[in-house]
Formats: structure tokens, C-alpha cells, sequence
């Protein structure tokens, strides 16, 4: 079975509109957990569970993946969202380098140009 079947999921639907919206409606999740991400000095695991529920991570990974495979001025406006206020700076700047980092190695696997997502 060639890598892309085995990797491949249920294929979603979701748009970059749907996913900008569910960016800002976990705002205030963000918000709940900031001080004790703070303390632990890592990401909660309800956040991350959150941003896992709402398809974020897929954001930029191939859909041959199981991701969505949306435009970058999505990926950028999710971001942002999630980077709404001094407190979610550093989630947002993460996000932004993690899911662009997976785009890119899912389109390397992929057969596609780094970059070209």
C-alpha cells in the first residue's frame, strides 16, 4: 500500500473560513490554561487536544495526508487568531512555525517541492 493510503484519513471538508472561525473560538480556551502552560512551561494537554479537535494541525498538511491543505493566507489568518493578545503571542508564533514545518515535510514526502504547498 503506497505511503500517501496508509497516511490518508477520512477526507475533510473544512474550509479556511470554518478554520479561522474555530482559531477564534479557542481563544478562550487559550486563555484558561495561559498561567498554567506558563508554570509547566509547556502546553497543556486540553489545549492541545482543542487545537487537535478543530483540524488546526492539518491546516497546512497535504490532503493526500488526511490534512486539509488550505491556502497560506489561511494559514496566516489562523495564526493570527490564535495569536490574538500579548498572552497567546508565543502559541501563535509556534503554531505558525510547526504547521508550516509539517507542510512542508508532508509536500517533500509527497513528491512535491519543499515549500510548495
Amino acid at each position: 500500500m503506497p505511503a500517501a493510503e496508509r497516511h490518508a484519513t477520512h477526507p475533510s471538508s473544512t474550509t479556511g473560513p470554518e478554520l479561522v472561525k474555530r482559531a477564534h473560538a479557542l481563544i478562550p480556551v487559550l486563555a484558561e490554561h495561559t498561567a498554567e502552560a506558563k508554570r509547566r512551561r509547556k502546553p497543556v494537554d486540553s489545549v492541545i487536544k482543542a487545537l487537535e479537535e478543530a483540524e488546526i494541525y492539518k491546516l497546512m498538511v497535504p490532503k493526500c495526508y488526511g490534512g486539509l491543505e488550505l491556502d497560506r493566507d489561511t494559514f496566516f489568518e489562523v495564526g493570527v487568531a490564535l495569536g490574538r493578545g500579548r498572552r497567546f503571542n508565543r502559541l501563535g508564533v509556534q503554531f505558525l512555525h510547526r504547521t508550516h514545518t509539517a507542510g512542508v515535510a508532508g509536500s517533500e514526502v509527497a513528491g512535491r517541492p519543499a515549500g510548495l504547498t
